[in-house]
């Protein structure tokens, strides 16, 4: 196959990949049907019905704890116009026990997971609060990549201790008329081994990587999700320098996370400006391996973050997020690093999303 045609065809294959909005996920559910014989076709319908119920619970479910306490809120509307979000449905198998009159379901459904997530992030406090009345929303997210690995071998320390031991005996011998002395030795030998070995850490070094792909994502993310967001760049004036993004770049560039002094000095400015929320968080970006399944490239992302409310005396964490890792594949490593940031800057932000609508912050 011509070299442009397969790009061209693993461009397809990755836009499909990440436009996505459809979702396979299996339910079961199982009755005590009335009567002889077989359950009705009413009792069959009914219980196709709840075990597309469960399937979607199971789904809410694998969003998170934050996500699913949202569903919650919900729940009865989704279920009452099922058809909305449910694409196919299967059965997959009917277990029936005519002695106990128990019957058994298990169904495989095609969900329009978009459609879902925007209803239940439609239904939250914040979208329907109108814009007069939103709260700012600032944050800032850093990136680093491995630049390079420096391992060292295992440093080895052997001893060994030797004692000695010899006993002897002498014996006189009289014939008369000449005395002689015959002696008797015998020795041994003890040998006592041991040691240690030392392994040192590796020596990393990073670069700081670009935050446009997570700054864009992010942004999209707290704005469907109907959050006021204005970007940190264009504050950064406004606090007297107190909030920077080159500070926190610069500290996570050198060390494994941002220190004290950034952070408070964001707060303290951002609140300086009366914007009531700051999200802050990092990215670590691994070395590019090759993905053995694929063939392609593969980089994985480390996410962490967490939103900052400074409506108080002090500021107080109300959201994290992570660690988490996220892998991105591609046909190079660029493309790989792309494609991870892009999903591990979205589940971070969805995430802390979620955990605001759980607490009704607008």
């Amino acid at each position: 196959m011509p070299l442009k045609r397969q790009v061209c065809l693993l461009g397809l294959l990755f836009i499909s990949f990440f436009s996505v909005s459809e979702i396979n996920i299996k339910g079961s559910a199982e009755t005590v049907y009335d009567g002889w014989g077989k359950p009705s076709a009413e009792e069959t319908q009914t219980l196709k019905k709840k075990a597309e119920n469960a399937a979607l619970s199971r789904w809410a479910s694998q969003q998170g704890a934050s996500f699913l306490k949202n569903y919650d809120l919900v729940r009865s509307q989704i279920e009452d116009r099922l058809a909305d979000y449910v694409i196919t449905s299967t059965v997959i198998t009917e277990v029936l026990d005519k002695e106990t009159k128990r019957f058994n379901m298990v169904v495989k459904v095609t969900l329009d997971d978009t459609r879902l997530l925007n209803f239940v992030n439609d239904s939250s406090t914040v979208a329907n609060t109108n814009a007069a009345e939103k709260s700012l929303l600032t944050f800032v997210f850093v990136s680093r990549r491995q630049d390079s690995i420096q391992q060292f071998d295992k440093k080895v320390f052997k001893r060994e201790d030797r004692s000695s031991y010899a006993d002897g005996a002498e014996t006189e011998i009289n014939n008369g008329s000449d005395v002689s002395f015959n002696s008797k030795s015998t020795s041994s030998d003890e040998v006592t081994v041991g040691g240690s070995s030392t392994r040192k850490a590796d020596n990393i070094t990073y670069k700081v990587a670009s935050a446009s792909e997570i700054n864009i994502t992010m942004t999209e993310v707290f704005s469907n999700a109907g959050f006021e967001v204005v970007e940190a760049e264009y504050i950064e004036e406004e606090t007297a320098g107190l909030l920077k993004v080159d500070n926190f770049k610069a500290d996570f560039s050198s060390g494994d996370d941002i220190s004290g002094t950034t952070q408070r000095n964001a707060a303290k400015g951002t609140k300086m400006i009366d914007l009531p929320y700051l999200a802050v968080g990092t990215l670590d970006i691994g070395l590019a391996e090759d993905d053995s399944s694929t063939g392609l490239k593969r980089v994985a992302v480390t996410v962490t973050g967490k939103l900052i409310g400074l409506n108080g005396r002090f500021p107080k964490t109300i959201a994290a997020v992570g660690p988490v890792q996220i892998a991105g594949v591609g046909p190079t490593s660029t493309e790989a690093e792309k494609n991870a940031l892009k999903v591990a800057s979205e589940r971070a932000a969805t995430e802390l999303v979620n955990q605001l609508n759980s607490k009704s912050i607008k």
